[in-house]
């Protein structure tokens, strides 16, 4: 009977708002309850009082192998969701669970892209909220009841690098150290007030880098000439300060063994 009474607190306690000195308080009452009743069941009110609500956010369905898959996007929270998870289930029992590597975010959202000819690939990104506005994308194959990773924007960022450098004539020097090429941009477009720390004089340039930041935006795009789905990524290119963005480093990505590699880089500029 007084576990009972307990329990019916605790289920009218969890209606309320709590600061953290209440949920403490609370815990603490209900260890000393654990006690009290002797009894397994108290310990787990503790534990019952901190669980949260996951919820589904997004259903997908897809046929793969001549068989509907369905993908089930859960996590907690409304608008900043944590514990993101994708269940994939095939016939209504349960394949896998994949945890995405940065399993938080604004905006979570999954969807099916053939990037292969008759064959769907699940892809998910979420939005991290930073100043950068950086995303999550992540590609997952789901063949012959298993999920395969085949695309991380972080590991596209790391083995796909670039370097930059001002040379005369306020122009700057682009180097894709994967390709051993270069481009060269005249940057006389840039905003007078940076143009001027970075060439002081004559358009020759001063001690100041430039600096390409790893990949932030990934979405998948239908190349009509091929048939199917390939991705196109994009990472900005600054200097002295993150406003003075002088463009994008894009990069269109095709399927092959093993995952996604680039076949097309280009540099794109906004005004």
């Amino acid at each position: 009977m007084r576990e009972i009474l307990f329990c019916k607190t605790l289920r009218n306690l969890r209606k309320t708002k709590h600061t953290d000195g209440m949920k403490k308080l609370f815990c603490v009452s209900a260890l000393l309850a654990a006690v009290w009743i002797g009894s397994a069941a108290g310990a787990g009110l503790c534990a019952r009082a901190y669980e949260v609500e996951r919820t589904v956010i997004s259903e997908k369905t897809a046929v793969i192998d001549g068989k509907p898959v369905e993908v089930r996007l859960s996590g907690v929270g409304k608008t900043y969701i944590t514990e993101i998870r994708l269940d994939v289930l095939q016939g209504g029992k349960p394949v896998c669970s994949i945890v995405p590597p940065n399993d938080f975010g604004f905006d979570p959202f999954i969807g099916f892209y053939e990037f292969s000819k008759g064959e769907p690939f699940l892809f998910y990104s979420a939005q991290s909220g930073g100043s950068g506005g950086y995303g999550f994308y992540n590609v997952y194959r789901l063949t012959g009841e298993k999920c395969r990773q085949v695309y991380d924007r972080a590991q596209d960022s790391a083995k796909n690098r670039f370097a930059g450098e001002f040379i005369d004539g306020c122009k700057m020097v682009l180097q894709n150290l994967n390709e051993k090429n270069s481009l060269t941009v005249d940057v006389g477009y840039m905003a007078p007030e940076f143009l001027k720390l970075i060439f002081p004089a004559d358009c020759r340039p001063a001690k100041q880098e430039i600096n390409i930041n790893d990949i932030s935006i990934v979405f998948p795009y239908f190349n009509s000439a091929m048939g199917v789905y390939q991705l196109s990524t994009y990472r900005s290119v600054t200097a002295v300060a993150e406003v003075n963005r002088l463009g994008y480093i894009s990069q269109n990505l095709e399927l092959a063994e093993g995952g996604f590699t680039p076949y097309f880089t280009n540099f794109l500029i906004g005004f």
